[in-house]
């Protein structure tokens, strides 16, 4: 289930719109070895995000400056 605190109604729209398939996928193939190798070997990496909000923030402010 995808974490949904704090965050706003586009937001939400963008997170349910990700398939199911793709959310498991990426735990499985991205966080899983991601938190492996972070917390097991204690290796600093990087997880690469499943959500983009740069998107989603985008097409807010466009929308906002309608008019609306």
């Amino acid at each position: 289930m995808p974490e949904t605190k704090q965050r706003t109604l586009e937001e939400l729209d963008y997170v349910f719109a990700v398939p199911t398939a793709r959310h498991i996928s990426y735990q499985a193939k991205t966080f899983l070895p991601y938190w492996i190798k972070r917390y097991i070997f204690f290796r600093k990496t990087k997880l690469e995000p499943l959500y983009n909000f740069d998107e989603v923030e985008s097409i807010t402010v466009f929308e906002k400056g309608v008019g609306h």
